[in-house]
């Protein structure tokens, strides 16, 4: 187990129940926050635990942007980072002011959360849970 100092956890709870809610935490020391996040990728293959730093409203929205290029990056095998609102590709920095050359990649449709688990083995038993709404 991990020892670290926390200034705040909170749990986001919406108006609809669901089964996987966020937990936001606020570290008092950036060595804590990256040990965190190590331990996660360490064991995120084992594990259905995900771990993301939360922006502002602003820097999502280019960051939406840039992943396009990111992923199109990486496929033809050239390193590529995305740090804050800014691409890294192979020494070069591109934002969305100055977009890397070649038109906008597009990206491959996302697999659903249950594709997803069927993917990894995993079983969705969340049906059992729920309640059964007559129709």
């Amino acid at each position: 187990m991990l020892a670290v100092q926390s200034k705040s956890t909170e749990r986001i709870v919406s108006a609809i129940m669901i089964e996987v809610r966020p937990i936001v935490a606020k570290f008092n020391y950036f060595q804590d926050k990256m040990k965190i996040k190590q331990q996660m990728l360490d064991n995120s293959r084992a594990s259905n635990k995900r771990i993301s730093d939360q922006f502002p409203r602003a820097i999502q929205e280019r960051r939406k942007i840039l992943i396009p290029y990111l992923v199109k990056a990486r496929s033809e095998g050239k390193r590529a980072s995305l740090v804050q609102d800014k691409l890294h590709i192979d020494d070069a920095t591109h934002t969305v002011d100055k977009f890397p050359p070649g038109p906008a990649p597009e990206l491959p449709p996302r697999r659903s959360v249950t594709q997803h688990q069927n993917a990894s083995g995993q079983t969705n038993n969340s049906a059992q849970h729920r309640p059964q709404v007559p129709s």
